[in-house]
């Protein structure tokens, strides 16, 4: 029995001492995702230039329902006068306007969607990019997002936030290039 127990605590012993050879040469860096998704043109300027791109089309829609509004109101208001008829042919052609408005509506919602997607699934790529090669360049071992830690002492110098900015920003200008 005491010899089961003292191999048992060196072999703990020798894992022990492995893994703090093996962690003292870990090099571990983070990254700070939502700082960065603003600072490059890849990020929060892109969904920008989305929104002032489709801002015309959304002028137009909102202008588009504005004019059915007051199509149903002054429809409400005319209703006694009508004949049942007349009544008939402009219900059915205000709920055709309506119906082709909301065609125009979700066409147009799914369209940003997929353009936001586009942008986003564009951003995930080059972050992923740009934290492999400051890693590389880096020879980091690990390189974790900010949010994902709870605490990191101030004084260890891990953040690479900054490098993988500027590698994104690289990427971008090559990219405008091509």
């Amino acid at each position: 029995m005491k010899k089961l127990a003292m191999i048992g605590l060196a072999s703990m012993a020798v894992t022990s001492a492995a893994f703090a050879a093996d962690a003292s040469s870990l090099k571990i860096g983070l990254v700070n995702p939502v700082e960065i998704y603003q600072s490059v043109p890849q990020g929060e300027q892109s969904i920008q230039a989305l929104q002032t791109k489709l801002q015309p089309k959304a002028d137009e829609l909102q202008k588009q329902q504005q004019g059915l509004l007051e199509k149903m109101q002054t429809l409400q208001t005319n209703a006694p006068t009508l004949t049942k008829s007349d009544l008939d042919k402009q219900q059915k052609a205000l709920t055709d306007e309506q119906n082709s408005f909301k065609q125009q509506a979700t066409a147009f919602k799914q369209s940003e969607m997929q353009q936001e997607q586009k942008i986003a699934q564009d951003f995930q790529a080059s972050f992923n990019t740009a934290v492999e090669s400051v890693a590389k360049e880096g020879k980091y071992s690990l390189i974790l997002s900010s949010q994902a830690v709870a605490y990191a002492a101030p004084d260890l110098k891990v953040d690479v936030t900054d490098q993988v900015v500027a590698q994104m920003k690289k990427q971008g200008a090559s990219a405008e290039k091509k």
